[in-house]
């Protein structure tokens, strides 16, 4: 299937909400309503935020120096249309480098890839409008990286919103068989989460247009 790179997030899993129906150990999701991606922009980028920035660096745990150069790279990456303002690397190159110089400190973070097939390329690029950073998405053939499953995502206004954001994975296990992995990927086929999109589009919830984006674990 032909599926294009949108990018890479440093993304933390969380322990799977007891809200949620999924039988997993644990979330990886593109969705901040549910993970925390690195770097935090509140912590390290957007103006006026000193406190956020001062527990950002208290996090992982390093000197002042250290996170004054950090702040100028995160700067960079994001000036240079390389870090989109939800925390999504353009090239994988940079989220290996972010992960290795500055987060050393913290346990079981991941790099993941997403990608779109690109029969809903035009559809994305409609949503994302003006709210997108990263100079160019949607390229090139995803190729770094392990798939490991499925998510459904929505765009609205800079970042995304997750199918479980509002317990939509209650409504598909009503009509299907909704299969996950100990990260809460979906396992079932594409086609079968195109017919699980479907039958989101006439739930209430996000005003967003829901996709069906492959999410791939990459080597740091």
């Amino acid at each position: 299937m032909d599926f294009l790179s949108f990018g890479y997030y440093i993304v933390e899993p969380v322990p799977t909400p007891v809200y949620f129906s999924l039988k997993s150990d644990c979330i990886i999701s593109a969705s901040e309503c549910i993970c925390n991606f690195h770097p935090s922009l509140e912590g390290s980028f957007w103006l006026n935020h000193d406190k956020k920035q001062l527990e950002y660096q208290n996090k992982l745990k390093i000197s002042d120096d250290t996170f004054k150069m950090m702040k100028a790279i995160v700067s960079d990456l994001y000036n240079g249309n390389r870090l989109d303002s939800d925390g999504r690397f353009a090239n994988y190159t940079d989220a290996v480098d972010f992960y290795r110089e500055y987060l050393n400190s913290l346990n079981g973070i991941k790099i993941i890839a997403l990608a779109l097939n690109s029969e809903f390329r035009d559809v994305l690029y409609d949503e994302l409008g003006s709210y997108s950073n990263i100079s160019s998405v949607l390229e090139s053939p995803q190729l770094v990286g392990d798939f490991v499953g499925y998510e459904i995502l929505g765009w609205d206004c800079g970042s995304f919103h997750s199918y479980l954001c509002n317990g939509f994975d209650k409504d598909i296990s009503e009509t299907y068989e909704l299969v996950v992995n100990d990260f809460g990927t979906i396992q079932n086929s594409y086609a079968a989460v195109k017919e699980f999109v479907r039958c989101l589009e006439d739930k209430n919830g996000e005003p967003v247009v829901w996709l069906p984006f492959a999410i791939y674990e990459c080597p740091a």
